[in-house]
C-alpha cells in the first residue's frame, strides 16, 4: 500500500466494535451478579468477576467518548489518542527497522510494533510485551475500515515514505561531496 508523501490522515475508532465490546463486558458483569452463591470463596469469584468485567466494559466505553479514540498520521510520525492513556506521539524515527506488524492471538489481530535501541524506556511491561508478541507497543483498537493486516499496510507506507525522506535529507560527508574535491 503506498502511502502519499505527507498525506495526513485521521481514524476513527471502529465504533461497532467498541460498542459490542463494552455491552458483552457490562453483561458478563451483570451475569456474574446473578450468579446463586453457597460459600464465601464463590461469593468472592461472583463479586470480583463482576468487578473485572465492569472495569472491561469501563475500558471499552471510555473509547466512545469524543476525541478519545482515534489514530493521526503525518508526515513525522502518529498520535495515537485513548481512553486511559490520553494522546501519545510516536514519532517514526522511533520505530524498529522491521516497522509494523499484524500478530494473532486465538483469533484476535492487532498491529504492533517494536521501537528502535533506546528509543522508549524498558519497563516490565514492554520486555513481556516483547516476549510474547515480539512487539513493544500496539494499537489499543480497530480503526473504520481497516483490518489488522491493512492497517499494518498503511503504517509501513508512511514509514517507508518517512525513511526514504530522510535518507535524502541527511546530510552527506564532505569525502562524498564532489564539491569539495580539487581539480
Amino acid at each position: 500500500m503506498e502511502a502519499p508523501e505527507a498525506s495526513p490522515m485521521l481514524l476513527k475508532a471502529n465504533k461497532t466494535k467498541t460498542i459490542l465490546l463494552t455491552l458483552g463486558s457490562f453483561a458478563f458483569a451483570l451475569g456474574g451478579l446473578l450468579l446463586p452463591e453457597t460459600t464465601p470463596s464463590e461469593q468472592l469469584l461472583k463479586y470480583g468477576g463482576a468487578a473485572f468485567f465492569l472495569l472491561c466494559g469501563a475500558a471499552a466505553a471510555s473509547h466512545l467518548l469524543p476525541g478519545r479514540s482515534s489514530l493521526s498520521l503525518d508526515a513525522e510520525g502518529m498520535e495515537l489518542s485513548d481512553g486511559f492513556k490520553g494522546r501519545r506521539r510516536i514519532a517514526f524515527a522511533d520505530i524498529a527497522e522491521k516497522g509494523f506488524f499484524v500478530y494473532s492471538m486465538k483469533g484476535a489481530a492487532m498491529v504492533i510494533w517494536a521501537y528502535r535501541e533506546g528509543a522508549q524506556p524498558q519497563s516490565l511491561l514492554r520486555r513481556a510485551n516483547k516476549a510474547l508478541s515480539g512487539g513493544d507497543d500496539h494499537l489499543p483498537v480497530s480503526y473504520e475500515g481497516y483490518s489488522a493486516k491493512d492497517l499494518a499496510g498503511l503504517l509501513n507506507a508512511h514509514l517507508a515514505a518517512w525513511r526514504r525522506r530522510a535518507a535524502q535529507e541527511a546530510p552527506r560527508p564532505a569525502f562524498l561531496d564532489s564539491s569539495s574535491c580539487a581539480r
